[in-house]
């Protein structure tokens, strides 16, 4: 400090890099009055204490005396204070964190017990309702039984007035006028408000009146004898009892086994009711000889391996020497219990087990459905095929049976 020139002065062996700090130094005229308010700033190695003057500096900061250690000590207490209140505010920090941990996690705990009660409250529940809802449908199909049970009932033995009942009808088809009573109409649910009446008094239905007597004739005794017809009857009687709307009677007349299409190499006895092959050399067939819905036949024995087939075909597609299973017709397999089946594409189809010497096997027509189902000895009948595709409504399917293994013998055992 140049104290004639009032003005802050360097040494020329002072340099930049001995400073680590502007340094704001006293600019008072001697006497220097207010060195209590001056901020001086120390460089590296005390460098400032000799190029200031020592009145500049306070006394604790004068290169002539050594600095007191016991301010250090207090800064170092004061230091430690500090410290040790700042771990105290950690600690306490970490404590909060660690109580709204286990707070959280007792809240999570919580809620996934929560979660699991309501699962298990609505598992009861869906129990609970499927339990009610197998009670309610079968409550319902009991209801609906009977009600159908009663419609039926009533239907049956409803009384109409004596007038009506007695009331005569005259039906005029093809030209040919047939005359009932109503009863008789109504008996077999026959709806003749389908046609128009005509003038004359008569409902005109233009259809053959060869069949409609026939039809007639059932209507009124709830018998027809079908065997009197040959198969293209049977099929135009069929029709007509399909336009009308009523059921076809079933055919009960007894069937044996055709005499005249037969294969090679098999032989009829009883009446032409078993059928026998005594030589094991290709597929042998025979057909029955007449069309019928269902049938039975007992294997008496079915030879080493029982290479037997038993179906329903329709006539016009039969071979005698060929095995039949691969060109027409619907057939259960003795070896295996499989289903063989050129219309409906099935081929050693896995349908039940083998079919055993002396059991009695039943393949049964369904017109309403078109579906063939068998049934072996006292099992429960299965569906087989359903022939919708390749039945029509006036086909008949006649019994056929495929014979390869010897000896071997089949019988009818129901004749229908």
């Amino acid at each position: 400090h140049d104290k004639m020139n009032n003005k802050s002065i360097v040494t020329e062996n002072s340099s930049s890099r001995d400073l680590d700090f502007p340094v704001e130094i006293c600019k008072c005229p001697e006497p220097c009055t207010c060195q209590q308010q001056h901020r001086l700033f120390v460089g590296r190695n005390n460098h400032l204490a000799n190029y200031l003057p020592p009145h500049d500096f306070p006394e604790r900061l004068s290169p002539q005396k050594p600095i007191d250690g016991s301010m250090l000590l207090e800064r170092e207490k004061l230091w430690e204070v500090q410290k040790r209140v700042l771990c105290e505010k950690n600690e306490t920090l970490i404590q909060t964190l660690t109580e709204k941990e286990r707070l959280w996690e007792a809240q999570r705990l919580d809620l996934i017990r929560r979660n699991d009660e309501i699962m298990n409250a609505l598992r009861e529940s869906e129990n609970k309702l499927k339990v009610q809802h197998k009670a309610l449908t079968e409550r319902c199909e009991v209801l609906l039984n009977a009600l159908e049970t009663k419609y039926a009932e009533e239907k049956t033995t409803q009384k109409y007035d004596d007038k009506v009942i007695s009331e005569r009808v005259n039906i005029n088809v093809g030209g040919t006028i047939f005359s009932t009573v109503r009863d008789t109409l109504l008996r077999n649910e026959f709806k003749i408000e389908r046609w128009p009446l005509h003038s004359d008094g008569c409902y005109f239905v233009d259809r053959d009146p060869k069949y409609f007597a026939e039809v007639m004739a059932y209507m009124r005794t709830g018998h027809l004898d079908l065997e009197q017809f040959s198969d293209k009857e049977r099929r135009r009687l069929r029709a007509d009892f399909s336009y009308y709307q009523l059921p076809m009677p079933a055919m009960k007349q007894s069937f044996q086994w055709s005499a005249e299409k037969i294969g090679s190499g098999l032989a009829l006895s009883n009446n032409n009711c078993t059928v026998n092959k005594s030589i094991r050399n290709t597929w042998k067939g025979v057909i029955g000889s007449m069309p019928v819905d269902s049938f039975s036949v007992r294997l008496e024995d079915r030879g080493t391996l029982g290479l037997l087939m038993i179906g329903f075909g329709k006539k016009e597609n039969f071979r005698s020497n060929d095995p039949n299973y691969k060109f027409s017709g619907w057939f259960l397999y003795a070896l295996d219990g499989t289903l063989w089946s050129p219309e409906a594409k099935v081929h050693s189809q896995a349908y039940r087990s083998e079919v055993l010497d002396g059991s009695v096997v039943t393949a049964s027509f369904n017109r309403q459905s078109r579906t063939v189902s068998f049934q072996v000895d006292n099992d429960t009948p299965l569906v087989a095929f359903n022939c919708s595709d390749s039945v029509g409504e006036l086909d008949e399917l006649y019994p056929i049976v495929d014979m390869f293994d010897a000896p071997a013998q089949i019988s009818i055992v129901t004749r229908h």
